[in-house]
């Protein structure tokens, strides 16, 4: 009786799966005509298994020098909205956008700042959304992920650190594995966020696959490192509300949001999350961006001198700059913005969501697709 019920249960998931998977084969054949140019790819699985897990916007780059100049768009009957005629006419200047299929999820890539900037400024209000990547959302995270970054240097953590939990790095050695822990979170689901990396991204429906499933490994794990990190954050906020009496623990943002938790509807699992996604968020931007200025001052020391020069011209050695100092000190400040292109924090940008069919210079982007800019390779075109 259970084997029946178990070959059943089987049968029907990949009946399933086969009809979503041929749906979705046809619709990427008839949505390939009119959008963006791109690889591509094998029958149902698409680019799935050409995309990289490592350096993907380098990847993505290789595409868009490949497909991105010698296609042009086909003029489709439903292309008849304003922005399509209006599109039409500026053929001549295609900007560099590409397509991917990930198992008929269409990924669209943006590659220059222009693009960016008609797409995500310009037309906000259809390219604000965020996309659901259901392994960092709902295994990882339970539905309480706010954002990620790469992970950062430990001691630039250090000021995120004292006001989240009201705590410097240097308080005790434990503070520094539980910051470790901390960049293991981000690490994990910085790794599940790009595309092509768990199907479940790609097939939401296999969330309600149980843990027990055979083939269901990245379940299993992922719902015992949402547990691990879930206690993690508890821990942290209990340490707060056990050391109320300090000044800086009574201060920071964890306190506040348990003080008004009732206020806000927060439960403390979700005070939890908030702060510890927000210290996860805030550390690798700062930390990143200081090692890539040591990186490149190492590399270019006679750079160094010159900034060091015009630090010591106007502000001297007899204080610390502050953010008054900026206009004074344009060279620095160019070094910051281009340490910045030279190397960016997120290389793919945040992804978004297009919530409305849309067109772009004779492309189709269809309602549903996440976007991504590729922000490294649009970095290295501004210096062309």
């Amino acid at each position: 009786m259970f084997l029946s019920q178990w070959s059943t249960l089987l049968t029907l998931s990949f009946l399933i799966i086969f009809t979503k998977l041929f749906i979705m084969l046809i619709r990427a054949r008839h949505l390939r005509k009119v959008m963006p140019p791109g690889p591509t790819g094998l029958p149902l699985l698409g680019n799935v298994l050409e995309m990289p897990k490592k350096e993907t916007w380098k990847k993505l780059g290789e595409w868009n020098q490949q497909y991105g100049a010698s296609h042009k768009p086909q003029l489709h009957a439903f292309a008849n909205d304003l922005h399509a005629m209006l599109d039409v006419v500026m053929l001549f200047s295609l900007g560099p956008i590409n397509s991917l299929n990930m198992a008929g999820q269409p990924i669209i890539i943006l590659n220059t700042q222009e693009v960016v900037t008609d797409l995500l400024d310009r037309r906000s209000a259809i390219y604000a959304d965020r996309p659901h990547f259901v392994m960092v959302n709902d295994v990882l995270c339970g539905g309480m992920n706010l954002g990620f970054m790469p992970y950062g240097d430990l001691f630039a953590a250090s000021a995120v650190l004292r006001a989240t939990y009201g705590w410097s790095l240097f308080d005790t050695a434990n503070r520094d594995q539980t910051l470790e822990k901390i960049i293991a979170f981000i690490d994990v689901t910085s790794h599940a966020s790009i595309p092509g990396n768990f199907l479940v991204n790609i097939f939401p429906s296999m969330i309600n696959i149980p843990e027990w499933f055979p083939g269901a490994k990245w379940k299993r794990e992922g719902m015992r490192t949402q547990r691990k990190f879930e206690g993690l954050f508890l821990e942290l906020v209990e340490d707060v509300c056990g050391n109320k009496g300090e000044s800086e623990a009574e201060h920071c943002l964890t306190a506040k949001l348990v003080e008004n938790e009732k206020k806000y509807g927060l439960e403390r699992r979700e005070t939890a999350w908030l702060t510890g996604v927000m210290f996860a968020a805030g550390s690798g931007t700062t930390a990143n961006t200081l090692c890539t200025f040591v990186l490149a001052m190492t590399l270019h020391p006679d750079v160094l001198q010159r900034a060091h020069a015009e630090l010591d011209s106007v502000v001297g050695r007899n204080r610390a700059p502050t953010f008054e100092d900026k206009l004074d000190l344009p060279y620095i400040d160019a070094i910051v913005k281009e340490v910045l292109r030279w190397r960016p924090i997120a290389p793919l940008g945040i992804p978004r969501r297009c919530t409305k069919d849309d067109w772009y210079r004779g492309y189709f982007i269809p309602k549903g697709a996440t976007i991504f800019e590729n922000i490294w390779y649009a970095s290295l075109e501004a210096i062309e």
